[in-house]
């Protein structure tokens, strides 16, 4: 695999372990259908970060790890809160994925681009912008 090709692919991964974090924390700070919806995402999330650390792994390289702790940039005490975080953390795995979409192997591009529609649509369920592409800015 190219080195761009894998720079994506690890991108794609670490945008992965942010999110995992990022949906734990805000699962654990919501209640009701909010946090029923937080929960789909981390499920989602991890089966992500778990195939493309495989992926990884089939290259023949050591997939990224995750951080001890991510920066959340805002208090997470109010829904509407925890909904802007889950559009900030959508966006930047739709950025990530899109990135392996453009550089990734051939036969990554199919699973990103999945990738891709699943974190825009989350975004734009969550209240974000619905843009042509979330995530991606120009």
């Amino acid at each position: 695999m190219r080195q761009r090709a894998l720079d994506a692919l690890q991108a794609a991964l670490a945008a992965e372990h942010e999110a995992v974090y990022v949906y734990g924390v805000l699962g654990a700070r919501s209640t009701g259908p909010l946090r029923e919806s937080l929960g789909e995402q981390y499920v989602a999330h991890r089966a992500r970060r778990d195939a493309w650390s495989a992926a990884v792994l089939a290259a023949g390289a050591e997939p990224v790890g995750t951080a001890a702790a991510y920066a959340l940039p805002r208090p997470l005490t109010t829904p509407a809160q925890c909904r802007a975080e889950a559009v900030r953390i959508e966006e930047h795995c739709s950025a990530a994925s899109a990135f392996l979409i453009a550089a990734g192997p051939d036969s990554l591009r199919g699973p990103a681009s999945v990738a891709l529609n699943f974190s825009a649509v989350a975004a734009v369920r969550f209240g974000g912008d619905t843009s042509v592409l979330p995530g991606v800015r120009s």
